[in-house]
């Protein structure tokens, strides 16, 4: 199999944070030791891309190969995540093969090791990583968003880059930690490519996943970020400006829990004058979390 590298997508990708440029450079340098980067297109030569992404010295560059030099246009990307999805991809037979892969499940532990490995959504082969879900032990609030952001594709992990920021404040403001108050899950695992939105065909095919999770977890309360997750959780047309910090009551696998949908941090961060709505929306929760826990006790 051969792979090639494009100028177009090295500068796109390189000129973010140096954290890409050792990421991508590691990657193109690994695999061109390997043999399989057979040309390079666009007067980028893995000699002059090793130098310029990783700052690799000159003697160990000249140990590539020398058809590496060889230049023509209109070459692929290079994508890191090498993996193809299994046929078929139609969006019905998908979502029965992620039900069966959820047949019989019963930790959340198991779970995520089958999203990680579930290879069968064409999202997988476009994206950096599998981004799981984050979810420690017994918790009851569960917060879900859309898909990965680039920035979550690199790292690996949901909600990080600046909006994972934003969003760590927003739960810091109600007392709040993701690391010992919430599960976060992505609708779908993959970050779409062009940043998009994940479309209806996409959401179906993993929504086994997410009432599998839900059935473990059984939540009490279900915090949306966005319009899809809203939309997606809710089963509703209604737009987000009307229907944020509103609570109502779902049923998921059988276990009925409230749900408040709220801005995207992500969307916050172009729209920070919305933050006082957000500010109104998690007093809102704050007081319900608090009363359940008094009817609780």
């Amino acid at each position: 199999m051969v792979y090639s590298v494009r100028k177009h997508y090295i500068s796109k990708r390189v000129d973010l944070q140096d954290k890409y440029k050792d990421f991508i450079g590691r990657i193109i340098f690994d695999l061109d030791q390997a043999g399989v980067i057979d040309e390079v297109s666009e007067c980028v030569t893995i000699h002059e891309f090793g130098k310029r992404v990783r700052g690799v010295h000159e003697d160990s560059v000249e140990k590539t190969r020398e058809s590496g030099n060889n230049m023509i246009q209109n070459s692929a990307p290079i994508r890191p995540n090498l993996v193809q999805p299994k046929a078929p991809t139609d969006p019905i037979d998908v979502a029965e093969r992620a039900k069966k892969c959820v047949d019989g499940i019963d930790s959340i532990a198991g779970l995520f090791s089958q999203i990680k490995n579930f290879s069968d959504c064409p999202l997988k082969c476009m994206a950096i990583n599998t981004v799981v879900p984050s979810c420690p032990e017994s918790v009851s609030v569960m917060v879900v968003t859309d898909s990965p952001s680039s920035d979550d594709d690199v790292n690996g992990q949901i909600l990080s880059g600046e909006a994972g920021e934003l969003f760590d404040k927003i739960l810091q403001s109600v007392g709040m930690s993701r690391h010992c108050d919430v599960a976060i899950y992505p609708l779908v695992f993959w970050r779409p490519a062009g940043n998009r939105s994940p479309n209806d065909a996409e959401l179906s095919m993993l929504r086994p996943f997410f009432e599998k999770t839900v059935d473990l977890l059984r939540p009490k309360i279900i915090i949306t970020l966005g319009q899809v997750a809203m939309s997606n959780v809710l089963g509703t047309k209604t737009t987000l400006s009307k229907g944020h910090g509103v609570l109502s009551e779902v049923e998921i696998s059988g276990h009925k829990c409230q749900v408040m949908p709220i801005f995207h941090p992500a969307y916050l961060l172009m729209n920070p004058g919305d933050k006082k709505v957000l500010w109104s929306d998690m007093q809102a929760l704050d007081s319900w979390l608090k009363s359940w826990v008094d009817n609780d006790a």
